[in-house]
């Protein structure tokens, strides 16, 4: 089960060592993570205030039914320009103002860079260092997800095959992601053939054929529980260059090096310098994106793996994060592999 009352202690906790009278929520991930979690893609609440002893949520009437009976909080208002339907206000900020009235708050804390009428705002990042480190429900339901989205990757040479179009492809892996339990995809699954469709480190899949001598990079996850996976892989179709399988073969010594790098206390800029140094002197140049990313209620989350964090941002026990180096190269190819990585007592791959 998910702990809410363990997390509404820690930012109560926070509350109190800065002096606020509260705490405002305007971050989807956030919002779901301290009253929501099990719904993978929006937050039901609009506003999520936490005060010393209540927690309030705000939803538009839209999610009024479904919020009542799913969204835990203490006491629900409701916002909506319909004359007909009772509610607390026209707009959700209208209605935060009435509550933050209500409750005498004047000095608060928030997740978001907002202004409110009469109250002292500070911006605060606790929840989302909260979120960093998962507890056993969170990952129970991680692994769930990347158990499928790994299963379904055992299928994709017989997915992804020459003649058929990248966009079919991507309907028949999200069919298979689904059929396999998947309750919703963690992001648009990515299918990207070719010399020049495979060589952009982000891409729209489209009508192309994929041919017989094309890298085809596959991105692809799904939620359960609320909680996503994320994984990369890159087929080489029967008749694919030399060139290609090089790039392959590096970039797959480049991951191995990045997770051979982390540990716990290392510093996340010291696993991607780790990995580019692997790429040098031929492919670093075409490595254009940061080593990963945290996930979990979000596809992207902290951490983040990249050379340009700060030496404190250290790997800790309860990380979950990718690793998914690439090589992008105009007029040749692209080869990405990623993987879901969990720090516990051991590294793991998840």
């Amino acid at each position: 089960m998910i702990d809410y009352r363990n997390r509404l202690r820690q930012v109560r906790a926070h509350m109190r060592e800065k002096e606020a009278d509260a705490f405002i929520f305007k971050t989807p991930g956030n919002i779901r993570y301290l009253s929501c979690s099990h719904v993978p893609t929006f937050a039901m609440l609009t506003y999520l205030v936490v005060t010393p002893r209540r927690t309030i949520g705000i939803t538009s009437t839209l999610e009024e039914f479904r919020a009542r009976e799913q969204a835990v909080c203490d006491t629900l208002k409701i916002f909506g320009p319909y004359d007909g339907i009772p509610k607390d206000g026209a707009s959700a900020v209208e209605v935060l103002k009435k509550v933050v009235d209500h409750y005498d708050i004047t000095t608060a804390l928030m997740d978001a860079k907002d202004r409110i009428k009469g109250v002292k705002v500070k911006v605060s990042d606790k929840v989302e260092e909260m979120r960093e480190v998962k507890d056993e429900y969170e990952m129970a339901q991680i692994r769930k997800a990347v158990r499928i989205t790994k299963k379904v990757g055992e299928e994709l040479p017989e997915i992804i095959v020459p003649g058929k179009t990248e966009n079919q492809a991507a309907v028949d892996l999200d069919h298979a992601l689904r059929s396999a339990g998947g309750t919703a995809l963690s992001f648009t699954t990515i299918v990207a053939s070719g010399k020049q469709n495979s060589a952009y480190s982000h891409h729209d899949v489209t009508n192309r054929r994929i041919g017989k001598s094309d890298a085809v990079i596959i991105d692809f996850g799904v939620f359960i529980n609320g909680y996503c996976s994320d994984i990369s892989r890159t087929l080489l179709m029967p008749n694919a260059s030399a060139k290609m399988k090089k790039i392959y073969a590096a970039v797959e010594k480049a991951q191995l090096t990045g997770i051979e790098t982390v540990g716990v206390g290392v510093p996340f800029c010291e696993i991607e310098a780790a990995i580019r140094e692997t790429l040098k002197p031929d492919y670093d140049r075409y490595f254009v994106h940061s080593t990963g990313h945290g996930f979990g209620l979000e596809v992207h989350e902290r951490p983040w793996v990249r050379i340009a964090s700060p030496k404190k941002d250290v790997v800790r026990k309860g990380n979950t994060f990718t690793i998914e180096p690439g090589v992008y190269i105009p007029g040749i190819g692209g080869v990405r592999i990623e993987d879901d990585i969990y720090v516990g007592d051991k590294v793991k791959v998840l």
